[in-house]
């Protein structure tokens, strides 16, 4: 039997809990023996992404992305151009910036590629230090 999947979480509504994602209506798309650290659930909406390549001579490209799921640990993303493994992202959910690395990334269609991607720390950059981490 497979589970049919969750209504969409409206893109302006902020999540403040894992009760109140779960209280909003998404469900779990995975099955109950899933070995994965944090469930996944349905959450399908654009959003505004900027890819830096692994080139660090090449510019960042800023685009829009859709996602398919989400999880404390990650989110999928669809993008008509594939990524590769080890590329950063940064991408705005409910008016915050995020930054993503690309874990995997198949075709699913012509320029149609699903990329599996894992949160990570914002990167620091030499600006944003503070005197105490300086220090």
């Amino acid at each position: 039997m497979s589970q049919s999947p969750g209504p969409v979480m409206p893109p302006s509504a902020p999540v403040e809990s894992d009760a109140e994602f779960q209280r909003q209506g998404a469900i779990a798309r995975g099955k109950w023996d899933d070995a994965r650290r944090f469930p996944r659930f349905a959450y399908q909406t654009r959003i505004e992404a900027t890819i830096h390549p692994l080139d660090a001579r090449q510019a960042p490209q800023s685009c829009a992305m859709m996602t398919r799921d989400l999880s404390r640990g990650g989110i999928n993303l669809i993008h008509s151009d594939q990524l590769f493994p080890g590329q950063r992202i940064d991408i705005v959910l409910n008016g915050l910036l995020r930054c993503v690395e690309v874990m995997w990334c198949r075709r699913l269609a012509n320029r149609c590629y699903s990329a599996g991607c894992r949160f990570v720390a914002r990167p620091v950059k030499p600006g944003e230090l503070t005197k105490e981490a300086e220090g």
